[in-house]
């Protein structure tokens, strides 16, 4: 782990002094505070459009702003038209969508995951660890963090060998956390975007024969619950640019993926590998940087009004009433079991 001298806050590449210095009016100066709190959903549009400022600064933050409503509107907006069910039951949920914009599906997982937020936002912000929580089968993943931008944002390097005749892809992204822990969703987004360019990183070329892949959409959405484990959104479109495969294979081949491997990261992640090495010693490492204040916000989550967001979002119209109470049904049974199994309590004769 290797931070740029003093993180970068934003996509001008501006350093915080010199940001707060170009805050040329109160509104400016609130946006680049909620801006450098990674509270880019809270900005104030009129602050992006009217007030005084650096004018590239503003240009990057909309579009970040932009990427992130559209995460929103994906995850938890009222409209959900078009998605069709792959694979569910009670816990995890597997979808996919035609996109105006691409050939290529959307595929869109959503889970309860039986572990601590911040287990898995600690494995999330560990790019460099993503190859050992894939299934075993798939090719190794070669992964470098090129640069630690502030505290939840980095810029990652992808490489991605393939199978003969294929050859090797590879992709670079901006992966920005956003805290709306205080928001209506109760959560913490993740934005995925492809990068050529950013300013104050060196962004590296791909090697000779590589494929550089595109991303269309991707992101993330980890809602904490009052049961202290956490619910898991994750959504990817990815241009693989494979001229020579059938677009519907392609699409097959990543839906099949996409469910696979995050049923591998829930196992893993509830097994507690965020408790295990190595990322207990990158959790010290960092501590001071990135997972005292992660914790920090995490511990400030209260749960009065979760009865207004419902667990599962638009989930339960594809759960089938007969399975959901067979579900509900085995539940009860084991627990009918255990309570069973309970020892009597033994009587005392004095």
């Amino acid at each position: 782990f290797s931070p740029p001298a003093g993180p970068l806050n934003c996509c001008s590449g501006r350093r915080p002094r010199e940001l707060s210095a170009a805050a040329g009016s109160s509104m400016m100066s609130e946006a680049a505070r909620l801006y450098k709190e990674e509270r880019i959903l809270d900005l104030d549009p009129a602050a992006l459009t009217e007030a005084d400022g650096d004018e590239n600064w503003r240009r990057g933050v909309r579009s970040e702003v932009e990427h992130a409503k559209r995460l929103q509107q994906l995850f938890l907006g009222a409209n959900q038209d078009g998605w069709q069910p792959i694979s569910h039951d009670v816990e995890q949920f597997v979808y996919y969508k035609d996109e105006e914009e691409s050939e290529l599906h959307s595929v869109r997982v959503s889970c309860r995951v039986h572990a601590p937020c911040a287990e898995v936002m600690t494995i999330m912000n560990e790019a460099e660890q993503i190859p050992d929580l894939l299934p075993s089968f798939l090719p190794r993943l070669e992964v470098k963090t090129l640069a630690q931008l502030s505290r939840f944002r980095q810029i990652v390097h992808f490489r991605v060998p393939m199978l003969w005749p294929f050859s090797t892809r590879d992709m670079v992204f901006d992966a920005q956390g956003i805290d709306r822990l205080s928001g209506p969703e109760r959560g913490i987004y993740v934005s995925i975007r492809s990068v050529s360019e950013f300013p104050g990183v060196e962004i590296p070329p791909p090697r000779a024969g590589d494929v550089r892949m595109r991303i269309v959409v991707a992101g993330a959405l980890v809602r904490p619950t009052s049961d202290g484990g956490c619910e898991v959104y994750n959504i990817v479109n990815m241009d693989p640019r494979i001229s020579v495969v059938p677009t519907f294979l392609v699409n097959w081949v990543t839906r099949v993926l996409v469910g696979y491997s995050f049923q591998a990261f829930k196992r893993k992640v509830e097994n507690g590998l965020a408790r295990k090495e190595p990322y207990l010693s990158l959790v010290e490492a960092k501590k001071e940087l990135i997972y005292d204040e992660m914790n920090r916000r995490l511990d400030e989550v209260t749960f009065d009004d979760e009865s207004r967001l419902p667990s599962s979002t638009f989930e339960a119209r594809f759960i089938d009433d007969e399975r959901l109470a067979a579900a509900e049904a085995k539940a009860a049974e084991q627990a009918s079991r255990e309570e069973e199994l309970k020892p009597s309590p033994v009587a005392v004769v004095t």
